[in-house]
Parts: structure tokens; C-alpha cells; sequence
């Protein structure tokens, strides 16, 4: 099949929405289908390339200066750029499909093109774009994003969401909408466990958090539960991987704790250096207030990293007693519960490092593929 793609995030540009279009696309483009991705690149330029896999690639130039979370200018300009400059390489391409990824801006870019030129349109929901996941991503606008979302969703043939979290989530939004479950998957290849040494059985407790540093994400909160371990005797070795606009606060947070935790700011790690980063821990800590099947904890398990998280950010998926700590009130004492008892017994730990790999091998991007092909097959 021929396939065309519209988002305003690819790498180098965005997060895990962006880190899981490559590798989607990526196992497609193997497959044997014609891939063409539609997206916004860094600064001025236009850039048109094809890749080793035969991925033609098209990344508009819209000024955007942030790698990350863009500003609303940087949003808007991206939204009019995928409406308005994507007719001629559609009109040349002539796809089977389009598929945005996001409601917003992608999914009302889509909706607003002729369906001559798209095809069938598919809507994959990421996680911001749907109202209620993160209201504070939208600030002031957050009001106007229900009647951004419900006549994308309406008009899109099918509409996909990245784990059972958002799935209800978009039913919650939408009742009655048909919503197929697709997770992200993992490469179980590129990310695996450490060596095991003695070296790693005793000492501080190794902890990792990966994500923005905004309020959803609660690093504040570890945080906490870090100060009340700490108080008791706790030891812990804490590396904090994002950037945000938290970084400042959360800090000077950090620098009030027990003299036997530590904690270290990383700023934005490169994908590249993230398998590495992920086998220096014993123990991620996922407080996300709301989230998919998050390319970070499939990251994680599949390094050997258990989970402590909650039902909000593991969903269904992820609640694997043998791979997770699931809080369901997820305190500062919870989590100072949870540190004491892993701190304590290693051995414990090495086994629920043995389920969380397990767990992760469970999520096969050719899995995700076969499930997307076989719902496209259906429109066709």
C-alpha cells in the first residue's frame, strides 16, 4: 500500500509520538509499502529527502526553533503548513491512506484536504490531543480543543489510540466512537538488561525518571516520596533525564533532601544515548497523571527496569504485578514504602527485572503492523 503521514513531530523533532512514527513507518517502509511522511522541520528550510528504507520524508519549514514541546505560535504555524502546503506532494504521491498522528494539528489538517487526495484518513490519538489528558498543554485555549477534536474524530474512517488508557479517554470524549487499541511496541534488540555484577545488588538504590518536567508528569511527587525515605536512613541514586519548565523548582527541591540522596539533572538525553541510560539504573519511577503505552516504560522493561507507577500511567497493559509496582494512591510515604522494601531486597528486585523484560517482549512493533494493515485493509 501506499502511504502518506501527517504529523507536526518526527525526529529530530518531539517526543515518544515522534520516536514511535519512525519506527512504525520504518517496519512498513520493510514490509514492502511506500511510506511518504509530511512533517515540520527545524528553522526555515524545507527538506525532502528519502531514507535507507525508502521512506520519502518531507519536513516543512515553519521556523520552529524547539526540539520539544512547540510553542501555540510554533503550533498554529505547523497546523497551517500540513492544511495547506501537503496538496501538491498528496497530489504526486496519490496514497492509498493518510494517517495523522494527533487529533491536533495533523487531524484537522487532514480533515480540511480533499478526500480525493487522501483517501480513507485515519486519526492515531497520542495522548495531548485528546481533551482531558493534559489540560494545561493547552493553557488559555483548552476550551476550544473539544470543538477542535470532535469533527476530526467524526469525519476520520478509523481512529486508533496508543493504549487502553487513551482508548478510554477518547470514549470518555466521544461515547459510542469505535476506537482500535494500537500500543506502541518495543525493540527488545536495541534495549536490553545490563550484565548482571555484585556491584549492582548492593549500594544505593539506582532510580531513573525520563520525561518532561511538567506538572503531569509529578516529579515533584518522587521528589517527595525521595525526601521521606531519605528522613528515615533511605540511600538512593536518582537521575532525572528532561528538561521542562519545572527544571528550576524541582531543583531547588532536590537540594533540601537527605544528605543520602542523590540527585542529578541530565536535561534532554539523545535517543541514541538512552539504552545505556536506561542499563546504568535498577528502577524507573513513572508517576504520569495521565499517558499511553509511554515508549519510556516499554524502554525501560525491556532493559530490565521494573516499573513504580500508577494505574493513570501504566493502563491495563502495564499492570503486571511480576513487571510493576502499581500505587494506586501514589503518596510520598507509598512511595518511601516501595524504596525501603526493593532497597532492601535485591533479590526480589532482580526477579520483577526478570518479569518487567519479559512484560516488554510482549509489545512487537510487527504486532502493531499486522493490527494497522489489517484495519486498513477494511477501508479499502
Amino acid at each position: 500500500m501506499r502511504l502518506s503521514f501527517l504529523s507536526h513531530e518526527f525526529p529530530p523533532i518531539g517526543g515518544g509520538a515522534a520516536s514511535a512514527l519512525d519506527r512504525f513507518t520504518t517496519l512498513l517502509a520493510e514490509q514492502g509499502h511506500e511510506v511518504q511522511i509530511l512533517t515540520i522541520g527545524l528553522g526555515e528550510q524545507t527538506e525532502i529527502m528519502e531514507d535507507a528504507t525508502g521512506r520519502q520524508i518531507i519536513r516543512y519549514g515553519v521556523g520552529r526553533q524547539r526540539k520539544l514541546s512547540p510553542s501555540l505560535l510554533e503550533l498554529i504555524r505547523s497546523y497551517w503548513v500540513l492544511r495547506r502546503r501537503t496538496v501538491l506532494e498528496l497530489t504526486l504521491f496519490k496514497p492509498d491512506a493518510t494517517i495523522a498522528f494527533f487529533a491536533f494539528p495533523a487531524g484537522h489538517a487532514l480533515m480540511a484536504l480533499p478526500r480525493a487526495l487522501t483517501g480513507p484518513r485515519v486519526v492515531s490519538i497520542r495522548g495531548s490531543d485528546i481533551p482531558g489528558f493534559s489540560p494545561k498543554r493547552w493553557g488559555v485555549f483548552q476550551t476550544i480543543q473539544p470543538w477542535l477534536t470532535r469533527p476530526v474524530l467524526r469525519d476520520a474512517d478509523r481512529v486508533m489510540a496508543n493504549g487502553s488508557n487513551l482508548v478510554k479517554l477518547t470514549h470518555a470524549f466521544m461515547p459510542g466512537l469505535e476506537v482500535l487499541n494500537t500500543p506502541n511496541g518495543i525493540d527488545c534488540t536495541l534495549f536490553h538488561p545490563a550484565e548482571p555484577s555484585a556491584e549492582r545488588e548492593r549500594g544505593p538504590l539506582r532510580l531513573l525518571f525520563v520525561g518532561q518536567l511538567i506538572a503531569r508528569k509529578r516529579v515533584g511527587l518522587l521528589l517527595q516520596g525521595l525526601q521521606h525515605w531519605g528522613e528515615g536512613g533511605g540511600e538512593a541514586q536518582v537521575t532525572i533525564a528532561g528538561s521542562g519548565p519545572l527544571q528550576a523548582v524541582l531543583q531547588q527541591q532536590a537540594e533540601q533532601l537527605p544528605a543520602g540522596i542523590k540527585v542529578a539533572f541530565k536535561g534532554h538525553v539523545e535517543r541514541e544515548a538512552m539504552p545505556a541510560l536506561y542499563r546504568d539504573h535498577e528502577l524507573l519511577v513513572h508517576l504520569s497523571m495521565a499517558e499511553g503505552i509511554s515508549n519510556v516504560s516499554l524502554e525501560a522493561m525491556a532493559s530490565g527496569l521494573p516499573l513504580i507507577t500508577t494505574p493513570e500511567a501504566a493502563g491495563e497493559e502495564m499492570a503486571d504485578t511480576n513487571a510493576a509496582m502499581l500505587l494506586q494512591d501514589p503518596t510520598p510515604g507509598a512511595l518511601a514504602d516501595q524504596f525501603e522494601q526493593l532497597h532492601h531486597n535485591r533479590e526480589r528486585l532482580a526477579e520483577i527485572s526478570q518479569g518487567a523484560r519479559q512484560r516488554a517482549q510482549q509489545f512487537d512493533w510487527h504486532q502493531s503492523a499486522e493490527r494497522f494493515i489489517r484495519a486498513l485493509q477494511q477501508l479499502l
